[in-house]
């Protein structure tokens, strides 16, 4: 049995660790508080001087056959102590790899190494980027020289890992001189003029550092097999040509048909990209490879473009072919004519180019949330792909996609410039019966609060194609429907307090109490829960009592009336649209304005134009109106939450359409000769 205070010197053994967080404490123990005093002082000992942490290992075995072999290490308890060089012969011992450990480093996912004498401790310090991913272990990348053996001039020099199969260093060699079909080509060692076994690694062929490396053409029959990032897209085993789109994401509308590789599809003409004739610039209607070529051009890049493209693209296409354009589009081909340092600019360009749209669509596509084969793909891409030619923009994209899974949380707290209201609360919190205990702003406050979060859960992808209106399709817009349904209840809500009550005072007092409700709610522009309780003041079962609002004070009528007269759907709700366009600090749309919008916009063209290019005049205005919805959401409120009173808000009784009714006529019947008191 350990004693009190020592070490558990073999952290790597899990049951070693346990064992002695539940060992009985020694010394004179008698009673059971003790004992449990006693026990809680070692656990808390052991926690503070260990932490888990999990390690992705990238080991490449002398005889391997082509694969790249990765094991995900079982989390590791990392002492306090010890030092980066310390986890690396921990990791070396612990898998058996065969080679000298001080050959390994400890990288970030964008390939930044951690020096060796670095303090575990310090990786964990949240300060420092990326602690909370897995650290991978690999060889220390050696510089290697390397060109085209048909062209002097191409020589460069680069790092690589000698133990990996050397098909990966042809495919960075393939990307890098734009090769357009990888399998035609094959590596020669100068040192002595042999062609590489693509299957074996360098180190293993005697390949030293910093002498060159060739890629030649070969015959087809010359080349042993193997896979480039872009044949993974089309081969029947890889992860690519399994990946399939959200059920019912875009089934129900006409999709663009399969198509040439990007790289074929030709200079720009009228049969594949039609410009505005008064503005070149502007693209009326294109193929999808022109579109995906577009968010990526080298000379005309749009931001705006690139967004209503990622913002519309499931009207007419799916997230895998998505995917699989955008890759054929990274592996960049070398136009014939091209210097090498025209090429490697254009390369850069277009790469960084795809990079961003990566950025983009995953940071804003809904369609990332439930589709863990497409998350999956990107992460392959990123591993094997990216961090091979641009590491640094490697751990973003990476920490965007590990926080969809929640696997990391991302830092994303909105600060205020002026300091929360304090919250009006009744004088008596224990006399509270009802909703209406509390002040009106408050009231108005809590409401707003719970609307702005189901707003803004709100994704584009919902409001395209009339989703919310289709039975068939009505999951894709499921916080739409969401936030529809729960306005609605809020108009039943209205109308069953006020019919609730039988006094006709009590009644007049509840008008009145959400007429001041309703004013504040303008105040605060949210006006998605205001029209929802405008309704419910406008609704036939309370219009029509006329003695009810005989009762109601006058300066409050009146602005009943001048909330309505904003309300009224006159031209298309004009005056509602004015003061939503006034609007600048957090607002929350009336959203039926722009789900009726995007319905016009959406019945009033066709997807595709008659030559079957793709009308991305009609999917610019409608990105227009999905951005002006989308941006208010990155607006919340600086509310204090008072949770006894949104619980009331959330759960509360309301009377149907026929049954409000029919209480109304109990109310006032009528004949207007009684009212039942």
């Amino acid at each position: 049995m350990r004693q009190k205070g020592e070490e558990c010197t073999d952290v790597h053994s899990r049951k070693a660790v346990q064992s002695y967080i539940t060992d009985i404490p020694s010394g004179d123990v008698e009673t059971l508080t003790e004992y449990q005093a006693q026990a809680l002082e070692d656990v808390i000992e052991v926690h503070s001087k260990y932490c888990p942490m999990k390690f992705e290992l990238r080991v490449y075995p002398h005889d391997h056959d082509g694969d790249n072999h990765m094991v995900y290490a079982t989390p590791v308890l990392v002492s306090q102590d010890s030092f980066v060089s310390d986890v690396i012969d921990l990791l070396c011992n612990s898998y058996s790899l065969e080679y000298d450990p001080r050959l390994y480093g400890l990288f970030l996912h964008d390939d930044q190494q951690l020096p060796s004498g670095m303090s575990m401790w310090d990786y964990l310090d949240d300060s420092f980027p990326g602690y909370q991913d897995t650290l991978v272990l690999h060889m220390i990348h050696k510089p290697i020289i390397v060109s085209l053996e048909t062209e002097a001039d191409s020589i460069a020099t680069i790092s690589v890992d000698f133990s990996q199969p050397s098909v990966v260093v042809k495919e960075i060699l393939c990307r890098r001189y734009g090769c357009r079909y990888h399998n035609q080509y094959g590596l020669k060692y100068e040192g002595n003029s042999l062609m590489l076994n693509l299957q074996k690694s360098l180190h293993n062929q005697g390949v030293l550092e910093e002498e060159r490396i060739l890629l030649v053409v070969m015959d087809d029959s010359d080349i042993l097999p193997a896979f480039p990032m872009k044949d993974l897209l089309t081969r029947k085993d890889s992860a690519f040509a399994s990946m399939e789109c959200e059920a019912g994401s875009t089934e129900s509308f006409a999709l663009v048909e399969d198509d040439c590789n990007i790289w074929d599809e030709g200079p720009d003409s009228e049969h594949n990209i039609r410009f505005k004739k008064t503005n070149e610039l502007v693209v009326v209607g294109a193929t999808f490879n022109k579109l995906v070529e577009r968010i990526t051009s080298v000379t005309d890049h749009d931001i705006e473009f690139v967004k209503a493209f990622l913002l519309t693209y499931q009207s007419y296409a799916t997230p895998d072919k998505l995917l699989r354009k955008l890759v054929e589009r990274y592996n960049v081909v070398r136009p014939s004519g091209t210097s090498l340092e025209e090429f490697s600019q254009m390369r850069q360009t277009i790469q960084a180019r795809v990079i961003n749209a990566l950025r983009l669509w995953v940071e804003y596509g809904v369609e990332f949330k439930y589709n863990v084969t497409l998350q999956d793909n990107i992460l392959h891409f990123i591993s094997s792909v990216l961090v091979l030619d641009h590491p640094r923009f490697c751990r973003p994209l990476r920490t965007n996609i590990l926080s969809i899974r929640g696997l990391i949380q991302k830092r994303n707290v909105r600060r205020f410039r002026d300091p929360m209201p304090p919250a009006k609360l009744p004088a008596n919190p224990g006399s509270v019966l009802s909703v209406f205990d509390f002040d009106p702003e408050e009231i108005a406050r809590q409401l707003t609060l719970i609307d702005f979060s189901l707003f803004a859960k709100i994704k584009p992808a919902e409001l395209l194609n009339q989703a919310w209106q289709k039975p068939k399709y009505r999951a894709r817009a499921q916080n739409i429907l969401q936030l529809v349904d729960r306005m609605n209840n809020l108009t039943l809500w209205v109308a069953s307090t006020i019919l609730f009550q039988k006094d006709i005072k009590q009644r007049a007092k509840r008008i009145q109490g959400f007429i001041q409700i309703c004013n504040h709610l303008h105040l605060m522009n949210n006006f998605c829960t205001l029209m929802a309780l405008l309704n419910g003041l406008a609704h036939h079962s309370i219009n029509r009592l006329t003695k009810t609002f005989g009762k109601l004070d006058r300066v409050l009528h009146k602005r009943l009336n001048e909330l309505q007269e904003m309300a009224r759907p006159d031209d298309n709700f004009k005056l509602l649209r004015e003061h939503l366009k006034k609007a600048s600090n957090s607002c929350i749309p009336y959203l039926q304005l722009y789900m009726s919008d995007l319905a016009f916009l959406d019945n009033c063209s066709p997807n595709f134009h008659k030559d079957n290019l793709i009308n991305f005049s009609k999917f610019r205005l409608i990105y227009h109106q999905i951005r002006d919805l989308i941006l208010r959401q990155d607006k919340s409120y600086n509310f204090e939450e008072v949770p006894a009173l949104q619980e009331s808000l959330l759960k509360f009784a309301f009377l149907d359409d026929d049954t409000l009714y029919e209480v109304s006529l109990q109310r006032e019947p009528r004949d207007d000769k009684k009212v039942i008191p």
